[in-house]
């Protein structure tokens, strides 16, 4: 799923989605972050919570990446699973907004999109912006403004999934 090896920051995921240890374990078996970033939460749940448990203390001094793993599942496990459709969405949003806010930073972007839409099965919600896909407007008259257009559909996508994502 994470075909390309994109590690997004903790700082940039907590601005925007709200994190729980599910939602962190799917980022780390898919890839998406480091397992820096689970202890990263364990010690900001350790200074909200008025009374941590023991297994999230000894998580937050753990430094084996293997520990780190076993126990991000126990935490995981003693709460309710979220839906993996929308832990996908979440991810999905967050590639590809961190793609579009860095572009400049990768040789072609837009192919990055197209390695994302097939490792996420072909979301329909992002085809609008898929080079090799049909476009959902008139072509233009020139490569240069449908290039122009395909950016302008991402950007809309990030725009509408910030506001959908907004952290509560």
């Amino acid at each position: 799923m994470n075909t390309l090896n994109i590690k997004l920051p903790y700082s940039y995921i907590i601005d925007y989605i709200d994190l729980d240890w599910h939602v962190l374990l799917f980022a780390v078996e898919n890839g998406f972050v480091a397992k820096e970033s689970v202890l990263r939460y364990a010690e900001g749940q350790i200074e909200t919570e008025a009374n941590p448990s023991q297994l999230l203390l000894d998580l937050a001094w753990e430094k084996d990446e293997n520990s780190v793993y076993e126990y991000l599942i126990k935490l995981a496990n003693l709460s309710s699973p979220e839906d993996e459709e929308n832990l996908k969405e979440k991810f999905l949003f967050l590639l590809l907004n961190w793609i579009f806010e860095n572009r400049e930073k990768y040789g072609d972007p837009l192919e990055m999109v197209e390695i994302i839409y097939a490792d996420f099965d072909y979301p329909e919600e992002i085809s609008g912006f898929v080079r090799y896909m049909p476009p959902q407007y008139p072509l233009h008259s020139s490569k240069q403004e449908n290039v122009k257009q395909l950016y302008e559909n991402w950007e809309k996508f990030c725009e509408k999934k910030k506001k959908e994502n907004k952290k509560s």
